[in-house]
């Protein structure tokens, strides 16, 4: 335990010490692609140090060994090295992992994004940046990242937009950076480009606008209810423009989930299993979608949906290696 502390406080304090500087001008970035290209710099960082992490526990494990006057050539002294060393990294990662290191770092954009998303939107209020291995909550949270993990075994990625000046995303859905002052005409980009837009509703005015974007999209939206309160407000503002349904509390379930299929409204209500809920909804997102050819992205700059050649991935990856951002179109 002892050699797990000391390795762990190392190697923390190294990566903070690195990346301390990058996420302060992170936090200053006046566009997204800045911010983006600083935290591609973070990203390697953090792979660089934590490589360096695993190989320095299986030198410090190899030297505790010889400490204890061992010899390091026999089979059992092979054996007890590498399981000193794997409990050094376990114990250590685990704790990364409760300390919010564990948290996801993104560096996509708009045209990063290679095949029509489902897209999740909600207030960035309903963001946790704490990491957490709780799974299926008993009641009142909708938590993103269940629903990220039921929709990616079904080969379906979720997308939302991120924070623009955030270093580590929340877990759950990937996070895609764009500009503060373009982002509505970002977000009506990503919506008509997506195979399915979820909508976690909220009284907050950025999500107002989103509601009003969807309701030309009805045929591909699901709107997520998980407080009464702010759902009835939107549902009293929307009164003119469409008969969204009455939900009402109920001891079963306090989150709801609904859509519209032709004229008539679908709702359903997280009742039961809360794991069962989830996958009612992933099933419903699923069996929605259209199937789409593999090799799409969306262009940022001409705002259509085109394919993405091998030659594209190539370059991709070049200017990310040797400029920490992916090539711009």
């Amino acid at each position: 335990m002892l050699q797990a502390i000391i390795t762990l406080s190392f190697f923390v304090g190294l990566y903070s010490l690195l990346t301390r500087y990058i996420k302060n001008k992170i936090k200053k970035a006046k566009t997204a692609s800045e911010a983006i290209s600083l935290r591609a710099k973070v990203k390697w960082i953090r792979l660089i140090v934590f490589s360096l992490f695993i190989v320095f526990a299986f030198v410090l494990s190899f030297f505790i060994n010889l400490s204890d006057k061992t010899s390091v050539s026999t089979t059992s002294s092979y054996v007890n090295w590498i399981l000193n060393s794997i409990a050094i990294i376990v114990t250590s990662f685990t704790t990364i992992e409760l300390g919010n290191f564990g948290l996801p770092l993104s560096v996509n954009t708009i045209s990063t994004v290679r095949k029509p998303p489902v897209l999740y939107l909600r207030a960035f209020e309903k963001d946790s940046y704490r990491y957490s291995k709780q799974e299926y909550p008993k009641k009142g949270i909708f938590k993103e990242k269940i629903l990220f993990d039921i929709l990616r075994n079904k080969k379906l990625k979720m997308y939302c937009v991120g924070m623009s000046k955030e270093v580590e995303s929340p877990q759950g859905a990937e996070r895609i950076y764009i500009d503060d002052v373009s982002w509505k005409e970002d977000v009506l980009t990503l919506m008509k480009s997506s195979r399915i837009i979820l909508i976690l509703i909220s009284d907050r005015s950025s999500c107002i606008w989103e509601i009003e974007q969807s309701l030309s999209m009805l045929n591909k939206t699901i709107f997520i209810v998980d407080n009464l309160d702010k759902y009835n407000q939107v549902r009293e503002f929307f009164k003119e423009e469409i008969d969204f349904p009455e939900i009402k509390p109920s001891k079963n379930t306090d989150i709801s989930f609904f859509y519209f299929e032709k004229e008539t409204v679908i709702i359903k209500g997280f009742s039961g299993k809360p794991k069962d809920s989830y996958i009612e909804l992933a099933d419903t997102i699923y069996f929605s979608a259209p199937p789409t050819p593999s090799k799409w992205r969306i262009h940022s700059s001409i705002r259509i949906i085109e394919r993405y050649s091998p030659q594209s991935y190539m370059d991709s990856i070049i200017s990310f290696l040797f400029y920490g951002k992916f090539k711009q179109k």
